[in-house]
């Protein structure tokens, strides 16, 4: 079965990138997501298709925030799965993406690869924009800290023949 996922982030992270884009735009997509309910699981290639046509009409900046907010909206949902603490997340990013994405193909995965306090390292499949996933740490970090994020780095790489994002954050 592909990877699927709750409406909830259909409804949260696409409709934010479509609320930053002419209202003409994008009227299937507009619909879609409306009809959605926030606790039906959806179709993991769905969201990451929206994800990728409508950020691609986005400034970078707007994308880092989009992924800020998801953080700070759904911040309940990650105490109650017990991810309580910046270090819960950051210490294994898998978990938490793996506890609302089921099934979702590894390339796409978001996990951690290294992480000490002030400092972590994620490598994120390339079908989510880059920008999402810096806004998802620096949400994080904003969220459940008094931190504040220092540096952010963003390369790419390969890993067994497939493409992905290595971010580097500092903060302090």
């Amino acid at each position: 079965m592909p990877g699927r996922l709750p409406g909830m982030f259909f409804k949260i992270v696409v409709s934010s990138m479509l609320d930053n884009v002419d209202a003409v735009l994008f009227p299937q997509v507009r619909r879609r997501i409306a009809d959605m309910q926030c606790d039906v699981m959806y179709s993991w290639d769905d969201y990451t298709d929206m994800m990728q046509t409508v950020s691609a009409k986005l400034p970078r900046r707007t994308l880092v925030e989009i992924g800020r907010n998801l953080i700070t909206q759904s911040r309940a949902d990650y105490d109650r799965r017990g991810f309580t603490t910046a270090e819960s997340i950051l210490k294994d990013w898998a978990a938490l993406f793996n506890a609302f994405i089921h099934g979702a193909p590894a390339r796409d995965l978001v996990r951690t690869e290294s992480f000490q306090p002030g400092r972590v390292v994620l490598v994120a499949g390339v079908v989510q924009p880059e920008a999402i996933v810096e806004g998802y740490l620096r949400g994080v970090i904003e969220s459940y800290t008094t931190s504040t994020v220092t540096s952010v780095e963003t390369m790419p790489v390969v890993i067994g023949g497939a493409n992905y994002n290595r971010i580097v954050m500092t903060w302090e």
